[in-house]
């Protein structure tokens, strides 16, 4: 399931729950991951981690709230499930969908514990393909 929020709906719908920023969805909070701070941390998230993005993105929705500084249009994020858990995950954008061959991960990079596997696309293009139990554990998302 893609949801997607719009205008002022970005900065007052993802909410703070404690460490975690959260989203209501059909009555029940969904804990959010954006998968830019996933990319750009090559360690399993800690504590402080999960404190200091929550804190920058809370400041940051409170500044653009009040015009202090340029607003985004849009976020998207894609619900996904682990067994009974689920969580968001936040993605710059969604290019459509597609059927994929997954190819094993190459030994150079197998440790990424991220990614599942590769594939090529119809274009030629390789693709990694997201580990979303791996996800969930690399941020510890409860």
């Amino acid at each position: 399931e893609l949801v997607s929020l719009y205008k002022k709906d970005v900065y007052t719908k993802i909410e703070c729950a404690g460490e975690q920023e959260v989203y209501r969805l059909r009555g029940k909070l969904l804990p959010m991951i954006r998968m830019s701070e996933v990319l750009a941390r090559n360690q399993t998230f800690t504590e402080k981690d999960r404190s200091q993005i929550t804190e920058t993105y809370r400041q940051n929705a409170a500044a653009a709230l009040a015009g202090e500084q340029k607003t985004q249009r849009s976020l998207t994020f894609a619900v996904v499930k682990i067994g009974n858990r689920r969580f968001g995950l936040i993605v710059d954008k969604v290019i459509g969908t597609e059927e994929i061959v997954v190819k094993p991960m190459h030994s150079t990079i197998k440790n990424l514990d991220i990614y599942s596997g590769s594939t090529v696309m119809g274009d030629g293009k390789v693709a990694l393909i997201l580990d979303i139990e791996g996800i969930a554990r690399h941020t510890r998302v409860e």
